[in-house]
C-alpha cells in the first residue's frame, strides 16, 4: 500500500515483468500462449497483439512495432483485471509446469459459480545444480513443492486445486508403490496442504508453460572471460583468424544471404557477433540457446582457459572428457576435445600421480542391475591416510545404479557400531533403507552388530571374497578416482605424497 494505491508485491508479477523480450518465433508463441490465456480479462486483445501475430506467422520481422505491443501485452496481465486482490473466502487453483531448466506456475481464483476471476500471481523459478539432472517426474513434483511454498501464506489449511500437466503425479496420493529419497520426503510436504489433483492438457497449460520457460527466452551474450586483457586479445584474434575470419566477415557484410560465400552458408547462422565477440550455438530458434564463447587459434588465451579449468580445487585434474565437457558449456573452437587431450597429456601432476587403466583379462560375472536408486549400493573403507582434522579414513558409499559415491570422512581405528551410526546417519537418513548392500569382508562389516542391524532393517548383506574382489569393483573404481583427486591435492604440498599410493 502506498500514497499511489494497492500495487502488487514484485514476487507476485515478477515472472510476467523480466520476461525476456522475444528473439525466435517459439519464443514469442509461448509469449501469446500466455497472454491469450488471460484474453477474456484484456479489451481488445486481438488488435493489440496483432504485430506478434504478425510476427510468429513469419509474415514480419521484430521492429518497433512488435516491442510496442509486447511491452503493453506485459504491462496489462500485471495490471486489474487481469491481475487480481487475494479473496480467501473463494477457491485458487495452482497451475504447475516445469522444463528442462526452469519451473513456472500460476496462481488463480475461481468465482463460486467456478469461472475464472483472475490471476493473483505469476511464479518463475530456474532449476539448479543437481535438479538439472532430475528425471522429469522429479522435475514436475519438484515445481509442485516449490511453489507450495512459494504461496504457502494463502494456501496452507483451505482446500485448493493442484493442476498438472504431468499425469503421473494425479497418483502420488494413491500409490501403492512405497517412495523412497527426495520422492518420499517431499510426500511429506504435501501431507500438511488440502488440495486436489487434476491433469490438464498441454495444449491447454499455456500460461503456465510460457512461465516454465520464462527465464530461457534471453539469449546471453555475455563475455564469458573476466580477464579484460585476455577478451581484448580474443576480439584482435577472431578476424585473423583462419576459422572464424570467414565467418565474422560474412556475418559484417550486408546484402543477405546472398553475400555469405557458399561454402559456409549452411552453418553461418548458428554464429552470433556482440560487442567484437563470436558466439556459438548448435540450435537455432530454439528455447533452449547456449551461446559459447569462440576462442581463435591464440595458444596463449586457449592454454589459460584450459588451467583454470583442470588445476583449480574444484576441478580437481579430472581427465579429458570432463574437462571437455565443463569448457564445452561455455566456449567453442574446432577440434576442441583433441586439443585438451593434449594438454592433459603435458599436466605434470597428472602424468606422476595417475595410473594408466587396462582391460581384466578374466570372465566378469556382474550383479544384477537395481531398479530404484540407491535400492542397491556398496560400502569400502579408504584407510592409510594422513590425518586431516582428526581424520584418518574416508568411508566410502556408492549407488550401484547411479554410480553416485558419498566420501564420509572417519576413522581408522571405528567400530562397528561406529560404521552403523555413519551408516544411518549419512546413508539411511538421505535415501533411506537399502534392499542390499555389497561390501568385502572388512571386519566392520561381518560383525555379529552389524548382520543385526541389517537383519532388523531388512536389508541383505553381499559380501565379496579374496578370489573374486571385482563383486565390489563399483567402489574399488570410485576409491580409485578418490586416490586419483587427494593426489593431485597433496603433490606440490607434501614431501611424503607417496602415502597416498598406499591408499587401499
Amino acid at each position: 500500500m502506498s500514497t499511489e494505491g494497492i500495487l502488487p508485491l514484485n514476487d507476485k508479477v515478477q515472472a510476467v515483468r523480466e520476461f525476456s523480450t522475444p528473439i525466435t518465433v517459439k519464443q514469442a508463441q509461448s509469449f501469446l500462449g500466455l497472454a491469450k490465456f488471460y484474453r477474456r480479462f484484456i479489451l481488445n486483445f486481438l488488435k493489440i497483439a496483432a504485430p506478434l501475430t504478425q510476427f510468429t506467422s513469419n509474415k514480419t520481422t521484430w521492429s518497433a512495432e512488435q516491442d510496442a505491443a509486447f511491452s503493453t501485452l506485459k504491462k496489462l496481465l500485471i495490471s486489474p483485471p487481469v491481475l487480481i486482490i487475494p479473496d480467501v473466502n473463494k477457491e485458487f487453483v495452482l497451475t504447475i509446469d516445469a522444463s528442462h531448466e526452469c519451473m513456472g506456475a500460476t496462481r488463480e481464483q475461481r468465482n463460486s459459480d467456478g469461472s475464472l476471476a483472475g490471476v493473483v500471481g505469476y511464479w518463475s523459478k530456474r532449476l539448479q545444480g543437481s535438479q538439472l539432472n532430475y528425471s522429469v517426474q522429479e522435475q514436475e513434483f519438484l515445481a509442485v513443492v516449490e511453489a507450495l511454498k512459494q504461496y504457502r501464506h494463502l494456501i496452507i489449511g483451505k482446500h485448493f486445486v493442484l493442476k498438472t500437466e504431468h499425469f503421473s503425479l494425479t497418483y502420488l496420493m494413491i500409490q501403492t508403490k512405497t517412495p523412497q529419497g527426495r520422492i518420499a520426503r517431499w510426500l511429506d510436504t504435501l501431507a500438511e496442504y488440502d488440495f486436489s489433483i487434476e491433469h490438464v492438457s498441454g495444449v491447454k497449460n499455456t500460461a503456465s508453460d510460457a512461465l516454465s520457460r520464462v527465464q530461457l527466452s534471453a539469449i546471453s551474450v555475455e563475455p564469458l572471460v573476466d580477464d579484460q586483457e585476455s577478451l581484448q586479445l580474443i576480439k584482435n584474434s577472431l578476424p585473423d583468424d583462419l576459422y572464424f575470419g570467414e565467418i565474422m566477415t560474412a556475418l559484417l557484410k550486408e546484402g543477405g544471404e546472398a553475400s555469405i560465400p557458399k561454402q559456409i552458408r549452411h552453418y553461418v547462422q548458428h554464429y552470433k557477433l556482440a560487442d567484437g565477440l563470436l558466439y556459438f550455438t548448435t540450435t537455432v530458434d530454439s528455447d533452449n540457446n547456449n551461446w559459447r564463447l569462440c576462442i581463435p587459434n591464440n595458444s596463449r588465451v586457449r592454454n589459460k582457459i584450459f588451467t583454470e579449468a583442470h588445476e583449480p580445487p574444484t576441478s580437481g585434474h579430472f581427465g579429458p572428457y570432463k574437462t571437455y565437457f565443463t569448457l564445452a558449456q561455455n566456449f567453442y573452437w574446432p577440434r576442441m576435445f583433441k586439443d585438451i587431450k593434449l594438454f592433459i597429456r603435458s599436466c605434470d601432476n597428472c602424468q606422476r600421480c595417475k595410473k594408466g587403466s587396462a582391460d581384466t583379462d578374466e570372465l566378469l560375472k556382474p550383479l544384477d542391475i537395481p531398479e530404484q536408486r540407491w535400492s542397491s549400493i556398496s560400502l569400502d573403507l579408504v584407510t592409510s591416510l594422513p590425518v586431516s582434522n582428526g581424520f584418518d579414513a574416508i568411508l566410502v558409499v556408492t549407488d550401484r545404479l547411479t554410480k553416485t559415491g558419498h566420501f564420509i570422512p572417519t576413522q581408522k581405528a571405528i567400530d562397528a557400531p561406529g560404521t552403523a551410526q555413519l551408516y544411518m546417519d549419512e546413508i539411511v537418513r538421505l535415501h533411506g533403507i537399502p534392499q542390499s548392500v555389497v561390501s568385502d569382508r572388512d571386519i566392520r562389516f561381518v560383525d555379529t552388530f552389524w548382520k543385526k542391524l541389517h537383519e532388523l532393517l531388512g536389508s541383505r548383506l553381499l559380501f565379496s571374497t579374496a578370489n573374486h574382489p571385482q563383486t565390489d569393483g563399483q567402489t574399488k573404481r570410485l576409491n580409485r578416482t578418490l586416490n586419483n583427486l587427494l593426489r593431485v591435492y597433496c603433490f606440490n604440498k607434501h614431501r611424503n605424497c607417496w602415502k597416498c599410493t598406499s591408499v587401499t
